[in-house]
């Protein structure tokens, strides 16, 4: 798990960086790695506090912060490697896993600062990869945000195979049926992990509140989970035996029963 994030600023046509724009990307950057925190948590409480650890002054001007957790003995959420997750789905256009609405709207007003004249670049650096927010990732954003009618939310209940369980982050693991060939994302809470765990590679029935776009179902926030028997053909499936070589099925029983 990483702890420490990077942050390096260019100034625009000047060897400094301005205050104004300096502070407020550090002020974005601090709230949205609290919201992915306390989302986390589950609790809306952190568990971690944020620690400047280091800097460098030369072009680029850089700061490392770290992820420091807030009590001993205390559980410390991955909040650094889910930043991180979650700017690679905005940048994909797809929604994130961990930032609020909220949190979401200010990571596009950092796409805006690196790229409105305020600064000549910003960019975050975890480990070995270095992301650089653009305008297009702004654009994506916007769009995300941005409320569709064909969206809307329902209590229901979905039966399918029950596949790729993970719980590193987020807990969560997808349904699959000929209904939903694409799988339906699930979200489920701690209490529920010994009947998820069980039930891996099973057929299932969810219930919870689902996110539909347009007619497609695609996430649950799972409230209840049963394990199902396996998948018994129906009646209607079963195909037609023949026992009479083609021949009609009076004349068949007439023969049967008096001889040829």
């Amino acid at each position: 798990m990483q702890r420490k994030l990077t942050i390096s600023f260019a100034g625009r046509d000047t060897p400094g960086v301005r205050m104004r724009a300096f502070v407020t990307a550090l002020r974005l950057t601090t709230a949205i790695l609290r919201d992915i925190d306390k989302n986390l948590s589950g609790t809306h409480e952190e568990s971690v506090h944020l620690e400047i650890i280091g800097a460098q002054k030369s072009s680029p001007l850089s700061l490392i912060i770290e992820s420091v957790p807030r009590l001993p003995n205390i559980q410390v959420n991955p909040v650094i490697d889910s930043f991180m997750d979650d700017y690679r789905r905005a940048e994909r256009g797809e929604r994130p896993k961990y930032c609020s609405p909220k949190a979401l709207g200010r990571l596009k007003e950092l796409a805006e600062i690196g790229n409105n004249g305020q600064l000549s670049m910003l960019s975050f650096t975890v480990g070995s990869e270095t992301i650089v927010p653009s305008i297009e990732l702004a654009g994506k954003i916007d769009r995300l945000l941005r409320p569709s009618e064909e969206t809307h939310f329902e209590f229901m209940t979905f039966v399918g195979t029950l596949e790729s369980l993970d719980v590193h982050n987020v807990k969560e693991f997808k349904i699959f049926s000929p209904a939903y060939p694409r799988g339906i994302e699930c979200f489920f809470n701690e209490s529920l992990y010994p009947n998820v765990h069980a039930a891996v590679r099973s057929r299932v029935s969810v219930y919870g509140k689902a996110r539909f776009e347009g007619r497609e179902p695609k996430a649950v926030d799972v409230e209840k989970i049963e394990l199902l028997p396996p998948n018994i053909p129906q009646f209607n499936d079963l195909k037609a035996i023949n026992i009479t070589d083609g021949e009609n099925t009076a004349d068949h029983l007439f023969k049967l029963r008096h001889g040829d």
